[in-house]
This record gives structure tokens, C-alpha cells and sequence, in this order.
């Protein structure tokens, strides 16, 4: 009894501690963690540091914990792997870097598409609005009247998403040919709601881009 009589005084100390060192962590699953352990103190120090509890300040740290307890539930169902198909499970071997949570909302957004015939993904000089990731098959890419050789697992239209141009080749898909498109106003909508989507996705293009500069 003595203890707890000698520990309640210090509780808001021990709070206010907490909370700094909760800001020290760039995880946020320590961050909220010590957050919550922050406002567990508080509130022990509200309930008995006065004859009467401070209920006002008890119920905003409640929903402090409350709040910090949501977003830990969030943040380990985005980093939970689900069920993939095949397409995806090979999709997502080649996003390398990119969290469970962040491919699940691109995945979600994309059109997986099989061609039983020759497909124009892009013309060169004309206006792009997918991009497009080819996963297995054949693809025949022109520039400038020159070919352009290149394996599956790479994207298409990545520079014309990138800075807005118009496609810088010609390429068809052929026969067989299996790939995922992404419409550009829904991508962009969803990278500018999620930074961490936006961050992954952008390192993925860069990469095929210099992987393909290298090759040409």
C-alpha cells in the first residue's frame, strides 16, 4: 500500500515520460504502444489524485487509447498476408519492398487481362492511360522504328505516368500474354491517400526504368 501511495503522485511523471519516448520511435507500432501506456498513467493519476476522479480528463485519455488501439488493429491487418492467386503471388514477388497492406490496395485496383489476340497497350506519341505490368508471355516494343528487347515482369507506360507524356514507344502484348493495368486517375487518386503505397510504387518504376535504360 505504501508503494502504490509513494507511486500515484509520480503517475503523471511517468506519463509525460512515456509520451516522450513514444516520439522516438519512427515504428508506429512502438509509437502507439508507448502512447497508450502514456494515458494508461494519466489515467491512474486522474482517478486518484484528487478527492474526486477527473473524469473529463480520464474520458479524453480513454479515447486516446481507444483511438491508438484502432490504428494498431489497422496497421497489423495491412502488414497480415491474405490469400493470393497465382497471378498475384508472382505479382507480389516482384514488388519487392512493398508491404502485405499497400499490395493488397494495388492489386485491388488493377484489371488482370489475358490476350488471346495481338494488344496495343501503348502507341508512341499518343496519349497513355493505364499502366501496365507484364507478368508472363511476349511483348514486342518499338521506338523510333528501332526494337527494343525486353523479358517479362516489367512495367509499360511507366514514364507516361510518371511525368504525364505521351508514350515514348509502341508496344503489343502478344498472344498468351498475361498483365495487370492500372487506370492512371485511379492510381494517382490512391498514391495521393496513401504515402507509403506512392513511396513503394515510385522506387518499383525507377528501378524498371534504369533496369531497361541499362539494357537499351
Amino acid at each position: 500500500m505504501n508503494v502504490m501511495n509513494a507511486l500515484l503522485p509520480n503517475l503523471v511523471h511517468i506519463g509525460a515520460i512515456l509520451y516522450l519516448v513514444c516520439f522516438l520511435f519512427r515504428n508506429q507500432l512502438m509509437l502507439r504502444s508507448f502512447a497508450i501506456l502514456a494515458d494508461l498513467a494519466y489515467t491512474g493519476y486522474y482517478w486518484a489524485a484528487t478527492d474526486q476522479p477527473l473524469y473529463a480528463a480520464m474520458a479524453y485519455s480513454s479515447l486516446n487509447m481507444v483511438i491508438n488501439l484502432f490504428m494498431i488493429s489497422r496497421i497489423l491487418n495491412d502488414k497480415r498476408p491474405s490469400y493470393l492467386t497465382d497471378n498475384e503471388l508472382k505479382l507480389y514477388q516482384g514488388f519487392a519492398g512493398m508491404s502485405p497492406g499497400d499490395f493488397r490496395k494495388l492489386s485491388r485496383l488493377g484489371v488482370w487481362n489475358k490476350a488471346d489476340e495481338t494488344v496495343t497497350l501503348t502507341m508512341e506519341g499518343q496519349p497513355v492511360g493505364h499502366l501496365h505490368y507484364i507478368l508472363d508471355g511476349e511483348v514486342e516494343i518499338t521506338k523510333s522504328g528501332r526494337p527494343i528487347d525486353v523479358s517479362p515482369r516489367v512495367f509499360i507506360g511507366e514514364i507516361a505516368y510518371l511525368r504525364g507524356t505521351p508514350a515514348s514507344a509502341t508496344v503489343l502484348a502478344k498472344p498468351g500474354t498475361t498483365y495487370i493495368s492500372w487506370p492512371h486517375g485511379a492510381l494517382q487518386k490512391i498514391t495521393a491517400q496513401h504515402d507509403g503505397l506512392k513511396q513503394s510504387l515510385t522506387s518499383l518504376l525507377s528501378t524498371d526504368l534504369a533496369a531497361k535504360v541499362a539494357r537499351s
